[in-house]
C-alpha cells in the first residue's frame, strides 16, 4: 500500500452542479463538457447535486479512477448527505431518481 500512496497522482479538477445536497453523486470523467457528462447533468442525475472529478489526457499518464472517486467522495462528505452515489459518466437511465428518496 505504501508504494500506491507514494505513486504520482494525476491532475484532477472538481466541477460541481449545485443542487440540494441530501443525495450527492460523484462521477469521475475525462471531459466535463463531453457528451456523457452532459447526459448525466441533463438527464440521468438531473436535479441532484453532482460532483464531477475531471481528468483529461493533457499528457497526464497518472490517471487513477480510485483516486478520483476518493477526491469526489471526500468533497461530498463535507455536505453531510443522506446518500452518496458513485457512478461513471457512461450510464443509461433505467429508474427514476425518486427511488432514492
Amino acid at each position: 500500500m505504501k508504494w500506491m500512496r507514494e505513486r504520482p497522482k494525476g491532475f484532477s479538477t472538481i466541477h460541481e452542479v449545485e443542487r440540494e445536497k441530501d443525495i450527492v453523486v460523484v462521477i469521475p470523467t475525462a471531459d466535463f463538457n463531453g457528451k456523457f457528462a452532459i447526459d448525466c447533468r441533463e438527464s440521468i442525475f438531473k436535479g441532484l447535486h453532482i460532483i464531477f472529478v475531471e481528468s483529461s489526457g493533457r499528457g497526464d499518464f497518472y490517471f487513477s479512477i480510485a483516486h478520483n472517486f476518493n477526491i469526489g467522495i471526500k468533497k461530498a462528505m463535507k455536505y453531510n448527505p443522506k446518500w452518496v452515489v458513485v457512478s461513471n459518466d457512461d450510464m443509461h437511465k433505467i429508474d427514476d431518481l425518486n427511488k432514492l428518496h
